[in-house]
C-alpha cells in the first residue's frame, strides 16, 4: 500500500487480480520473449483524508483486491494517458460514492507487470500499451502524477522545415498521436498547401477525428466494388 501527501489530499493503491489471460501472455512472449511474466490491476485512490480502517475494507472488497499481491516492485506500470480522465474513473468513482466512501475524490485503474528474463522491452510495451489513450511508469509512485492539477499548456507550433514528414514523424512519438504514414504523408502536404505550420491542437484533434470511433464520414460515402458503384452508403444499407 502506498500513501503519498498531495497538498490536502492523499493517495494510495492496492493491487487487483491477473490482468492479462494466459492466451495474452502466450502472445506477448512470441512478440518479446520473456521467462516468467506476471499482471496484476492496479487501482489508484485519491482521497480527501486518509481513508478509516472500514472505508479501506470496503473499497478493498469493491475493487477485487487481491490477497497476496506479488513480492517486489512491478517493472512497468500501464495507466490512462497523463492528464486525461478515463471513462473507467468516472464510472468507479461515482459507485464509490454511492456505496458510502465519501473521503475518495477519484479512482483510477492500470496494469502493474513483471517480467524476468524479457528479451525485447520494446517489443513489449508496444504490445501492451497505446501511446494515444495511455502512458507507461517505470514505478507505481509515479502514478500520483494521474491526480495533479496543472495549468494548462500554452499552443505549440510544430515547425516542419524543410523535412516536413520527419517532423511529423517526431511529433506523432513525442504526442502519441498513432498516426499512421500516409496520414502523416496527407499533413505534410496539406500544410504545405496552407503554408504555415501545424499546432499540437490541431494534430491532436487530427488524430482523434480519424480514430475508429470517429469515421462516420467512411460509412456514409460512396461505395464502388468491382469496378460497379453502389447505390447505397453502408449508412443508407443499415
Amino acid at each position: 500500500m502506498l500513501t503519498a501527501n498531495t497538498g490536502n489530499a492523499v493517495m494510495e493503491h492496492l493491487f487487483g487480480q491477473s490482468a492479462i489471460t494466459p492466451f495474452q501472455v502466450e502472445r506477448l512472449r512470441q512478440a518479446a520473449g520473456f521467462e516468467g511474466f506476471h499482471s496484476a490491476e492496479v487501482f489508484f485512490v485519491d482521497t480527501h483524508s486518509a481513508l478509516s480502517v472500514e472505508e479501506r475494507s470496503r473499497l478493498g472488497i469493491l475493487l477485487h483486491e487481491a490477497d497476496a499481491p506479488l513480492a517486489g516492485a512491478p517493472d512497468w506500470v500501464v495507466v490512462p494517458r497523463m492528464g486525461t480522465l478515463s471513462p473507467w474513473s468516472s464510472k468507479a468513482t461515482e459507485i464509490a460514492a454511492i456505496c458510502g466512501l465519501s473521503s475518495v475524490r477519484r479512482l483510477e485503474r492500470g496494469v502493474a507487470v513483471w517480467v524476468e528474463g524479457l528479451q525485447d522491452p520494446e517489443a513489449l510495451l508496444q504490445a501492451i500499451c497505446d501511446p494515444m489513450t495511455q502512458s507507461v511508469l517505470s514505478s507505481v509512485e509515479e502514478a500520483r502524477g494521474l491526480f495533479e492539477k496543472d495549468k494548462p499548456s500554452p499552443v505549440k507550433h510544430i515547425e516542419l522545415g524543410a523535412g516536413p514528414v520527419a517532423a511529423l514523424e517526431a511529433a506523432n512519438v513525442a504526442l502519441g498521436l498513432a498516426l499512421s504514414s500516409d496520414e502523416i504523408e496527407y499533413l505534410a502536404e496539406n500544410y504545405a498547401s496552407l503554408g504555415r505550420d501545424p499546432t499540437d491542437v490541431e494534430l491532436l484533434m487530427f488524430s482523434q477525428a480519424n480514430s475508429e470511433h470517429c469515421r462516420h464520414k467512411i460509412f456514409n460515402a460512396s461505395w464502388t466494388v468491382d469496378g460497379e458503384k453502389k447505390p447505397h452508403s453502408l449508412f443508407g444499407m443499415i
